[in-house]
């Protein structure tokens, strides 16, 4: 950056000035990569699937109350288990967000999700 400093990578702070003061609010310049939006596009899909697996039990609660011999309140607390973490974990999620970037948490919470997966059938061995 000729005219100011660098930010990140892909931006440029620049500072204009008017006679002795420096403008208050700089001019960021942000240039757009392929490699961002295939970053978002792969955290949104993340986000989709622990969406989908988050609701699925409750959409056939009727079926798994049958199979498992259950009572609807433990499927609930199968969809209400996914907020109620969602509020205390968050602000470290962020902390993490801005400190290693959006791909390490991406890595890390689909890793998170397969252990989460291959641990439901683990748990449900006593029911069968």
């Amino acid at each position: 950056c000729p005219l100011g400093r660098a930010v990140s990578t892909g931006s440029c702070l620049h500072m204009e000035t008017l006679g002795d003061q420096s403008d208050l609010a700089p001019k960021v310049e942000t240039k757009l990569y392929h490699r961002r939006w295939f970053m978002l596009f792969l955290f949104s899909f993340v986000s989709a699937s622990n969406a989908f697996m988050w609701l699925q039990y409750s959409i056939i609660s009727n079926i798994f109350m049958r199979f498992y011999n259950i009572d609807a309140l433990a499927i609930d607390w199968l969809a209400m288990i996914y907020l109620l973490t969602y509020i205390p974990l968050i602000l470290p999620i962020l902390w993490f967000l801005d400190n290693r970037g959006i791909r390490d948490v991406v890595l890390v919470g689909k890793k998170c999700f397969a252990v989460s997966l291959y641990m439901i059938p683990l748990q449900m061995w006593h029911l069968l």
